[in-house]
């Protein structure tokens, strides 16, 4: 119970979220939209998800300028923000405010009447699932953010697809690291769910731009 007082927001919380995303989402620009371009999101896309780039920090967000807003929307609003470095220069790609609660990404898509939905890794991920392949589809972004708590939200769905990045790496011992090995760990909670790895050296994103919408489909779904 305690876990779940610390997720909740408070009213002045919510009014943050709203008021940054909101702010952020005003502030897009041409090169935010083309890194959103390369990564297959169109601007519709963008739209739909509120995504924005920091050009006029609020206050306590001046290490976010030039990154990308990724704010995280549930039925009741925004809950959370990601900030993703748009040129890679950065040491750490992602950032999120102090004290932020790891959750997953896309949660709306579990609103959607469906017997399947697809958990991807990263936010970007999801949204090309979802919105440009048109599979539900929630996002978690990497291991230390998946919690075995989160598998009771996909109990009751037939088929449960993990399509996680697939970039060949494993440890020394020959198992799986980075991508896969977030989906080993997911698939060891989410009873039955089904691995779906891209082909070699892809994630969604990539194999969408190099295959198309259709190919993913059925690569997916069989």
């Amino acid at each position: 119970m305690s876990e779940l007082r610390q997720m909740l927001l408070g009213t002045n919380q919510r009014a943050s979220l709203e008021a940054a995303t909101a702010a952020y989402e005003g502030q897009m620009n041409s090169e935010c939209l083309e890194y959103l371009e390369d990564r297959g999101i169109t601007l519709s896309v963008a739209l739909k998800a509120r995504l924005g780039v920091v050009s006029d920090p609020i206050p306590g967000h001046e290490n976010y300028k030039g990154r990308l807003c990724i704010p995280y929307l549930t039925q009741s609003g925004v809950v959370g923000l990601k900030f993703r470095d748009l040129k890679n220069t950065s040491r750490v790609k992602y950032l999120m405010p102090d004290g932020q609660r790891p959750r997953l990404y896309n949660v709306n898509d579990l609103h959607v009447f469906s017997r399947y939905i697809v958990i991807c890794e990263g936010e970007l991920d999801a949204l090309v699932m979802s919105q440009v392949v048109g599979m539900p589809a929630v996002g978690v972004a990497g291991t230390s953010m998946w919690y075995p708590h989160m598998a009771k939200l996909f109990e009751d769905y037939e088929r449960v697809y993990l399509v996680i990045d697939n970039d060949g790496t494993t440890d020394e011992d020959g198992e799986p690291t980075k991508g896969q090995g977030l989906a080993r760990k997911i698939g060891k909670d989410v009873k039955g769910s089904v691995n779906i790895a891209p082909p070699e050296g892809h994630d969604i994103n990539s194999w969408y731009l190099s295959e198309g919408a259709e190919a993913v489909r059925k690569g997916v779904l069989g």
